[in-house]
C-alpha cells in the first residue's frame, strides 16, 4: 500500500533558506578577527590555504594577530607554527611585533626573545613598539641579562637617531624636543624591569 501525501502534511521552505549562501572569496581573511576558538581559526585557516589567500602578506598578518588575540598557549604555538613553516618569508616588522606581544602576554618570555633574534637575523629592524613587548617578556622571565643587552640596543638606536654615539646623555632631552614621545613606553618598560 502506497502512502498518500497531502498538501497540509508538507512544509514548503523557499529555495534560498535551505542553500547556503557562498562565501566571497576574501570573506576568510576578514572572519579570522571574529574567531573565538583555535579550532574555529585553524577552519578558516584551512579554507584560506584552500582558496590560496595565505600568500597575501595582510592575509598572514591577520592570521597572526587572531592567533595572539585568541591568546592561549596553543593558538601562539600555531601562530610560532605558521610564521616558522612559512620561515619568515612574508614575516613583516607588524608580524613579529603581534607575535612578541603575544608570547609576552602569555609569559613566554623566553620565546618571545627568542623570535626577537630570529627577526634581527631576518633582516627585520625593530621599532618603538619592538622594545616594550620585549623588554615586557624579560620581565616576566626575570631574563635581567638579556634585558640590559635590549636596553642597550634602544639606547644605541636612539644615539644613532642624533647621529654621534658620544651623545648619549642628550637621547632623552633629544626624543622629548623632536615628540618622539613614544619612546616613553620604553623609558617606563625598562623602569618597571629594574624596579
Amino acid at each position: 500500500m502506497a502512502a498518500t501525501l497531502h498538501p497540509s502534511s508538507i512544509l514548503l521552505v523557499p529555495a534560498s533558506q535551505n542553500e547556503p549562501k557562498p562565501m566571497t572569496t576574501n570573506s576568510s581573511p576578514n572572519l579570522l578577527a571574529n574567531c573565538k576558538t583555535l579550532n574555529e581559526l585553524k577552519q578558516l585557516h584551512c579554507d584560506m590555504m584552500k582558496k590560496g589567500l595565505c600568500h597575501k602578506p595582510g592575509n598572514f598578518n591577520k592570521l597572526i594577530a587572531a592567533c595572539v588575540q585568541i591568546g592561549t598557549h596553543e593558538s601562539l604555538d600555531y601562530a610560532l607554527n605558521a610564521f616558522m613553516e612559512d620561515e619568515g618569508s612574508r614575516g613583516s616588522l607588524f608580524t613579529c611585533n603581534s607575535l612578541i606581544r603575544g608570547l609576552a602576554s602569555a609569559g613566554l618570555g623566553d620565546q618571545a626573545i627568542l623570535l626577537y633574534v630570529h627577526m634581527v637575523e631576518m633582516g627585520i629592524v625593530p621599532d618603538k613598539f619592538t622594545f616594550p613587548f620585549l623588554l615586557s617578556a624579560c620581565s616576566k622571565i626575570m631574563a635581567l641579562s638579556e634585558g640590559v643587552q635590549v636596553h642597550g640596543v634602544v639606547f644605541k638606536m636612539a644615539c644613532a637617531q642624533l647621529g654621534d654615539l658620544s651623545v648619549g646623555k642628550s637621547s632623552h632631552a633629544y626624543v622629548l624636543r623632536n615628540g618622539l614621545e613614544g619612546w616613553d613606553n620604553i623609558s617606563n618598560t625598562i623602569i618597571d624591569m629594574f624596579g
